[in-house]
């Protein structure tokens, strides 16, 4: 008993201070915050071990967010996620589903990485604080590893708060990078290197859809979201 409940505290701390990153990380250089992200970026892969999808590592010993739908899938013919893969491509079965949000499609999961029970620094973006932020001023830049390698797609974030038509999804954010099959869970990053949500779902390069008079290529959910998740899981453990 007295062993669970220490694994239980140092994991609890290790969430807890994750979460306070948004308070305590604006000193974090710029590159070092890139180079966490990127390190800490995994892809989510099926049972035969082809890539799925991605997700974000936050503590090292293998809590990482993803959207939700990339961890369950309501369609019998594509079968759920059962490994991450690291940038060092090591191999990790997802051991649990810990926390989801279906209406903002995200979701914290479990994998068991035999690393310490530390959280993981990156800069975050506030994104309760898009309200004042000028379109024209917020380039971002998404990422996704695809078999090992990551994809770099720079664009602008043209929408603040948007109801995902297609799956119904709400509070997401829009931008005008256009995504490809398997970017579902990357990383999308303002130009100061704060981690501002994930990919959700979207349009190839020549397709689009038009909200609120802007061309929208991609859907993505915010970093917050997941937040509210991690505090979930923090409740959980100490048996809220």
């Amino acid at each position: 008993m007295g062993g669970f409940f220490m694994f239980n505290k140092k994991t609890i701390r290790a969430l807890e201070q994750f979460a306070d990153n948004v308070h305590w990380t604006k000193s974090l250089p710029t590159e070092q915050s890139m180079r966490n992200l990127e390190e800490s970026l995994v892809e989510i892969l099926y049972a035969n071990k082809s890539h799925k999808g991605n997700g974000l590592l936050i503590t090292g010993n293998g809590y990482f967010l993803t959207v939700d739908h990339s961890e369950r899938d309501p369609d019998e013919e594509c079968p759920p996620a059962k490994y991450i893969r690291d940038y060092k491509k090591n191999i990790y079965p997802i051991r649990k589903i810990c926390q989801t949000d279906e209406r903002e499609d995200i979701a914290l999961l479990k994998a068991e990485i035999p690393g310490e029970k530390i959280h993981i620094e990156y800069k975050i973006y506030n994104t309760n604080n898009l309200k004042n932020f000028k379109i024209s001023e917020f380039p971002v830049i998404m990422k996704a590893r695809h078999n090992g390698k990551i994809n770099h797609r720079p664009g602008s974030l043209i929408l603040k708060h948007v109801i995902n038509k297609q799956f119904n999804y709400t509070n997401q954010f829009g931008t005008d990078v256009p995504i490809i099959s398997g970017d579902s869970g990357g990383i999308v990053i303002s130009s100061y290197g704060e981690l501002v949500g994930f990919v959700s779902n979207g349009f190839e390069e020549e397709e689009f859809e038009i909200w609120e008079k802007q061309i929208v290529r991609s859907y993505c959910s915010k970093i917050f979201t997941g937040l509210n998740l991690i505090k979930k899981e923090i409740n959980s453990l100490r048996g809220f």
